[in-house]
């Protein structure tokens, strides 16, 4: 738990500084060559693909009878993922070939260290005796609810786990892939900067391990956290299959507006569209009553903004343009991680948040910079002289959201007694 805490930090402090060049570049357009690689290396490795590592961890020592990793190999992924982001994004803002190709080479192994501890935890559990259960699996209630919180694996038996855990592997090979493409690119290419992802590179990172990851995980939490699933097992699978599906095929490189890159997406939209919908309609009743009135509200708007992503792809839309970008990073994930965190980060960080207005106020701000960002993008491609007034407007409402997320979390006093 303490490595799971500590990349959770790091992602944090990522998640800090990337929204705060966000804002300063959706203020001030001049700001967008030095600051844009940085930023662009930040949001999908240094933010939410730590902030991946750090729950995995996190969800695995809650959810069964897993022995705990090792220190040094949970210290070396750890390391090796942190050193990465750093170097390539430095060697991005100063346009240091050398830095980007050491930093791609340490992020070329990062996914398989990951692979490597993620195999290690899930077979120590069958070294685990029957008779001494875990802290995370002594339930204390009728209803299957351990003392973490979280509904045990045994009381979801039928449900999706399984889909959920092949989901997970899916995308991790997904990043496997992408990383070792783009550690051999740079290589060759003479270290160009992390936005010069090759588009079947991006495909992978940003629809296969990203999005890929964060439908599976939902499928693990959802039901624990609100005793009841919204996805059920034979509609997660066709989901899956279609999405990865689409992923396969708009990785392979082709001509930019290629056919093959359409149909790829376009599946991935209709698997986007599909599952949204499913979250949508089965969380308009008693899901914030579920949740709580302000992870319910995230959950549900995370949604909302898949379901836009989905359907954008699905109308033939650029799926790497800024507007699609921000709808997945900032509208959908980003917005599913607050729903998440103010859920999971009590029992994972042993604080709690007591105070009922500052929730509700930063779920607000994330919320209309996750609206308005998007909509001053597509108003700039455009043409729209309101466009980066509108862009500046959402740029500063999201920033502040995010940073007074992290504030919330770091303010608050550790509750005594947990690991």
């Amino acid at each position: 738990m303490k490595s799971a805490r500590l990349f959770i930090a790091l992602a944090m402090v990522h998640f800090a500084v990337g929204v705060t060049l966000g804002g300063l570049m959706a203020v001030d357009a001049s700001l967008w060559g030095p600051l844009s690689p940085i930023h662009a290396e930040l949001n999908p490795f240094g933010w939410l693909t730590m902030l991946i590592y750090g729950m995995t961890y996190a969800v695995l020592a809650s959810f069964g009878n897993f022995r705990p990793l090792p220190p040094r190999a949970a210290w070396a992924h750890l390391l090796c993922a942190e050193t990465g982001v750093v170097t390539i994004a430095l060697g991005a803002g100063l346009s240091l070939s050398g830095l980007v190709e050491m930093g791609w080479l340490f992020q070329a192994l990062v996914p398989l260290l990951f692979l490597r501890n993620i195999l290690w935890i899930i077979r120590s559990r069958q070294s685990v005796s029957a008779d001494r259960p875990s802290e995370a699996s002594t339930v204390v209630s009728g209803n299957g609810v351990n003392d973490n919180g979280l509904l045990t694996p045994a009381a979801y038996a039928g449900s999706t786990d399984r889909v959920a855990q092949r989901g997970t592997s899916l995308a991790l090979l997904c990043w496997i892939a992408a990383a070792v493409w783009m550690a051999v690119y740079v290589l060759r290419s003479s270290g160009p900067i992390t936005t010069d992802m090759p588009v079947g590179v991006q495909a992978l990172v940003y629809y296969g391990w990203i999005a890929g990851t964060v439908m599976a995980v939902s499928l693990h939490l959802l039901p624990r956290f609100a005793g009841k699933a919204c996805v059920g097992p034979k509609q997660g699978r066709l989901i899956q299959m279609m999405w990865i599906a689409g992923v396969m095929l708009a990785s392979i490189p082709s001509e930019p507006g290629g056919v093959v890159g359409r149909i790829g997406y376009g599946l991935i939209g209709l698997a986007l569209v599909w599952n949204a919908s499913l979250y949508v309609w089965q969380m308009r009743r008693d899901w914030f009553h579920r949740l709580g009135p302000t992870s319910g509200a995230a959950w549900f708007a995370s949604w909302c903004f898949s379901w836009a992503l989905g359907a954008r792809l699905v109308w033939g839309g650029d799926p790497l343009s800024l507007v699609s970008l921000h709808l997945m990073f900032l509208g959908w994930i980003t917005t599913l991680v607050y729903g998440v965190g103010y859920t999971l980060f009590p029992r994972v960080l042993h604080r709690n948040v007591r105070y009922g207005w500052v929730s509700p106020v930063q779920m607000t701000m994330s919320l209309i910079g996750a609206v308005v960002m998007p909509l001053g993008f597509s108003l700039m491609d455009r043409g729209s002289v309101a466009g980066p007034d509108i862009l500046a407007v959402g740029g500063v409402f999201a920033g502040l959201g995010a940073l007074s997320f992290i504030a919330i979390w770091s303010a608050l006093k550790r509750e005594g007694g947990a690991a």
